[in-house]
C-alpha cells in the first residue's frame, strides 16, 4: 500500500529529489576547480542604510553566492565593496566612487562571523558613510536620494573561478 503512494508523491520530483525544472540541465564532471565555487553574485535586497548608535548612518550591505547549481554557497577572497553617490549631495547627479571597503574572507573566523545563516548572504556593516546618506534610513522619517552599491568578489584559489560583481541602487 505504502509503494503505491511513492510514485504519486515524486511525480513532481527529478532523480536528484528535486522538485523537476529547478537545477539546471547543464551538466558537466565534477572535476578541477571547486564544484561548488559561486559562479553567480548579488546584491541582495536586504541591503540598507541603517543608523549606529550614535546617529551616524552605515550602509549593511548583504552579499549573496550562488554555485553552478543555483543553490547558495560560501567562499574565499577579497570581497570589495564600493559606494557611487553625488559628492555634492544627493539632489547634484553625476555619481562618482565616494567610499572603498575590501573585506577578507579568506579567514574562517572572519567568514563565518560576517555570513548570517539566516539570509544565506554576507552582512556586511558598512561604516564611514557620508552623513547625507541617513536620509535614506527607514529611521529617518523624511529624506530621500540614491546610493549605488558595487560588489566584486576576486578569485582565490580556493574560491571562486572568476571575478564576479553586482550593482545595486538604494534609494527612498
Amino acid at each position: 500500500m505504502a509503494l503505491a503512494l511513492v510514485p504519486a508523491l515524486c511525480a513532481g520530483c527529478s532523480w536528484d529529489g528535486a522538485p523537476a525544472g529547478t537545477r539546471p540541465v547543464e551538466s558537466r564532471p565534477l572535476t578541477g576547480i571547486n564544484p561548488f565555487a559561486p559562479e553567480l553574485m548579488r546584491i541582495h535586497p536586504l541591503s540598507h542604510v541603517a543608523l549606529a548608535p550614535d546617529g551616524k548612518p552605515e550602509i549593511i550591505c548583504h552579499v549573496e553566492l550562488r554555485d553552478r547549481w543555483g543553490d547558495t554557497t560560501k567562499t574565499t577572497g577579497d570581497l570589495t565593496v564600493r559606494l557611487f553617490a553625488s559628492p555634492a549631495g544627493p539632489q547634484s547627479g553625476g555619481e562618482q566612487e565616494l567610499l572603498r571597503w575590501t573585506i577578507d574572507l579568506s579567514e574562517d573566523q572572519t567568514n563565518a562571523a560576517l555570513f548570517d545563516p539566516a539570509t544565506r548572504t554576507y552582512r556586511l556593516p558598512l561604516a564611514g558613510a557620508p552623513d547625507w546618506i541617513a536620509g535614506l534610513s527607514p529611521a529617518r522619517p523624511s529624506g530621500g536620494g540614491r546610493i549605488t552599491l558595487q560588489a566584486t568578489l576576486a578569485p582565490s584559489p580556493a574560491g571562486s573561478a572568476r571575478m564576479l560583481s553586482d550593482d545595486h541602487v538604494i534609494r527612498r
